[in-house]
Formats: C-alpha cells, sequence, structure tokens
C-alpha cells in the first residue's frame, strides 16, 4: 500500500517538477538574451549607431567572423551563448576555438555580411525597436528566420520551441519576451500577424 502510495504521488509530481525546472531554464535564458541584446546595443553605439551583421570578413585575423564574437568584447562570457535546454547548440569557429551559441540574429531583415554587398541596417531606420526581434533562439544556427521551413537546411534556421512550445526573443529596444511557436514562425510564408516581429519595414 506505501508503496502504491508513493509511485501515485510520484506520478503526479514528477511532471510538476519537470514543468518547475523548464521554467527556471527559461528565465535563465531570458537573462542571457537580454545581457546579448544589451551587449549588441553598446556595440551599435560604438559603431555609428549601425546594427551588426551576422558574419563579416575581417581582414584583420583574415577570416570570416560571427556576431558572437563580434559581440564578446562586450558580453565577456561564452557561457552566455548557450540555453540549458537546447539540446544541439550551433558552433562558430572563432578564437581559434569553437564558441556554441543556441541563439540566432535577425539577419534577414537587420544585416548580412556574406551578401553581395554586404549590408547594414541603421538603428535609426527602425522606426519601432520594440516590435522588432533582433535575437532568438534559433534551432541549430547563428541566425533565424521566421520564414524557414521544417525541412534541411531550413530547419536550422527557424526558430526553436525548446521553452513550453515556444522561445525568448531579444528586441531591438533590449527587451526580452517569450512567444509560441506559433506566433515567431511562419513556414514559407512572407505574410502574416508574426511579420511585424522581424521585418522593421511594415
Amino acid at each position: 500500500m506505501v508503496i502504491a502510495i508513493i509511485a501515485i504521488l510520484a506520478a503526479i509530481l514528477f511532471p510538476v517538477f519537470s514543468r518547475a525546472r523548464e521554467k527556471a531554464r527559461q528565465a535563465g535564458c531570458s537573462s542571457n538574451l537580454k545581457q546579448i541584446a544589451l551587449a549588441a546595443l553598446m556595440y551599435i553605439q560604438d559603431n555609428d549607431e549601425t546594427l551588426p551583421l551576422q558574419l563579416s570578413y575581417s581582414p584583420t585575423v583574415g577570416r570570416p567572423v560571427y556576431w558572437t564574437e563580434v559581440l564578446q568584447p562586450y558580453i565577456r562570457s561564452v557561457q552566455l551563448l548557450r540555453c540549458r535546454s537546447c539540446p544541439s547548440p550551433y558552433e562558430c569557429v572563432s578564437y581559434g576555438g569553437r564558441i556554441q551559441t543556441s541563439y540566432g540574429y535577425n539577419w534577414s531583415f537587420l544585416g548580412s555580411g556574406n551578401s553581395a554587398p554586404p549590408w547594414a541596417t541603421a538603428l535609426s531606420a527602425v522606426y519601432d525597436p520594440a516590435n522588432c526581434i533582433m535575437f532568438g533562439e534559433s534551432r541549430r544556427s547563428f541566425v533565424v528566420h521566421p520564414y524557414s521551413t521544417a525541412g534541411a537546411p531550413d530547419y536550422f534556421y527557424m526558430p526553436a520551441d525548446w521553452h513550453h512550445g515556444g522561445s525568448n526573443c531579444a528586441f531591438v529596444d533590449g527587451h526580452v519576451k517569450w512567444y509560441g511557436l506559433e506566433k515567431i514562425w511562419r513556414p514559407g510564408q512572407s505574410t502574416g500577424p508574426h511579420r511585424d516581429l522581424y521585418d522593421w519595414r511594415n
């Protein structure tokens, strides 16, 4: 009888503990993104009010440089780039080693360094910074794209759903908010209610 009661209590409590643990991880992830967003804002202030690129070629180091490396002088921690709920973070080759990140940059609307020619967005051009995502949790890439499909290779760029079916997002004004996947992802679709959260041109 005692064993049966313990088994019933365990069956009831384990899901509760699991949800509580995930909620704690979500809070930690939100804190990470907040600090990344603030680092990006400091970078912007130091670089003529221009948002960073997701990837750019550096003649100084003689190789492409990811945003994860560009922001390191402001972040000063590679641990902040990892979400504990992310099972397969992306590995960026930096500093002669690898920096793992669970977060992706909104490169398709804010700045691309591997385009021809490269382009970056001025902060003043983003008319509603509080409603434009700058960083979000990515399935397995250093960029995130709202219209990516579920098939490879686009699957890697789509927003993640590690936290209760959604993910944290950091906006251009520096605040962080959680959204369900249905709000921030429309595979193969370039219009819809999610668009305002990525495309500052609306």
